[in-house]
């Protein structure tokens, strides 16, 4: 497979990868650009393996969804090779769209990725890693077209694996380790927190202190910010809802913590058809006036 395919160049900018190096590559027999995964395994890493084999099952018909091209394992190398996603991260796509424009990108944005959180929840996957370096817009002659990428930390119903959760996007019931009540609710957590940082330039309740950091995500609501509109605030809150913690989780057994962390998802939006509705009903000349303030 490594003679087949040529690399590029590298993909992404973490200094730390758990799931291996990403390349763009060229597939020598089509011509056509691919993803390229590489991931060594090794005495500290051998946890991490099994869930770069659940990725490689994750292959899709949706056209916003990964195409799985190849897959190999030999001795302690896998190599996953995707259909590459022409395009660019969801925040420098942003950059680029005047203002007067960005309600019209997001209300079209949403409704594309309906069908594609349909397709999730109906195979019983969650992508568990929403953020804007994986979500990719594809400019058209015609408008744009979205894509979700990156399944290294998504999870089937009913998985068992580490915690691996995105800090600072992750709901709580990912943080705190309940895989069993992740659903289609827990990604929506995750773009809620994506589109408040679209707006802000910052991730919410940011701190210093990783610890720190965590506790506000998995306690405290959605806090406004001034360059947010009120009313696509108030979406973007409910699409976040969390319960309060009054009593530290650590404090409370593992039932009582599912329990409480069931009822703050019970009060997001059912589905994304319904945050799409609440944003349908934001009138343009509302959002121009509120974004000049």
């Amino acid at each position: 497979m490594e003679e087949r395919y040529r690399i590029i160049k590298e993909l992404g900018d973490q200094k730390i990868r758990k799931f291996g190096t990403t390349y763009l590559a060229i597939d020598t027999i089509s011509q056509r650009k691919v993803v390229l995964k590489k991931f060594i395994q090794s005495k500290d890493n051998v946890h991490l393996f099994k869930q770069v084999q659940l990725e490689s099952t994750f292959d899709f018909k949706e056209y916003g969804l990964p195409k799985v091209i190849d897959y190999s394992v030999n001795k302690n190398i896998s190599l996953l090779v995707l259909a590459y996603k022409e395009g660019i991260p969801i925040d420098q796509f942003w950059n680029k769209i005047k203002r007067k424009n960005r309600l019209v990108f997001l209300k079209e944005f949403i409704h594309q990725l309906i069908p594609i959180f349909n397709c999730l929840t109906a195979q019983q996957i969650v992508h568990c890693d929403i953020k804007p370096g994986n979500v990719i817009i594809e400019e058209k002659d015609t408008g744009f077209k979205v894509h979700l990428i990156d399944f290294g930390m998504a999870a089937r119903k009913n998985t068992q694996r580490n915690v691996l959760f995105p800090l600072g996007y992750a709901a709580p019931e990912l943080t705190l380790n309940h895989l069993p009540i992740l659903d289609h609710r827990t990604d929506q957590f995750s773009l809620g927190i994506l589109l408040w940082k679209l707006y802000t330039g910052e991730i919410p309740l940011s701190h210093k202190n990783p610890s720190i950091f965590t506790n506000l995500q998995i306690t405290h609501p959605l806090p406004e910010h001034s360059k947010l509109p009120r009313k696509i605030y108030r979406i973007l809150f409910k699409m976040t809802k969390k319960h309060p913690f009054s009593v530290p989780p650590n404090r409370l057994n593992k039932e009582e913590v599912r329990e409480l962390l069931t009822q703050g998802m019970s009060e997001r939006y059912a589905s994304l058809t319904e945050v799409k509705k609440d944003f349908e009903k934001i009138k343009p000349l509302f959002y121009q006036i509120r974004s000049r303030r």
